[in-house]
């Protein structure tokens, strides 16, 4: 993707172990679990908590009903964006060169 250095964690225990030894400028994290009853938004906070991972940039990618939940965590800096589903590997290009960096 943009020859940037990809890695894919398929669970949350995988993913920490990776941010840590990685320690990535970008997490594309997908918010909710299938159902939607469980989200991972503790993710964001501890990443925004953590001063190794302060300056790492977080785009969520979120179900349509989502929108205004996450606007919120979006404009109180939790994330720095967005993507609803389903995304595009252009869409996603796009919003990576978008951020500020």
């Amino acid at each position: 993707l943009g020859g940037w250095i990809c890695q894919v964690a398929r669970d949350e225990f995988t993913a920490g172990r990776q941010m840590v030894s990685f320690r990535p400028q970008l997490v594309v994290l997908d918010l909710i679990f299938p159902g939607g009853q469980q989200n991972r938004l503790h993710i964001c906070h501890d990443l925004r908590t953590d001063e190794r991972f302060q300056q790492t940039k977080i785009i969520a990618i979120i179900g349509n009903n989502a929108r205004g939940w996450v606007g919120d965590k979006f404009s109180r800096g939790m994330v720095d964006d967005y993507l609803i589903k389903p995304v595009t590997g252009k869409e996603l290009k796009q919003k990576i060169v978008s951020l500020q960096w």
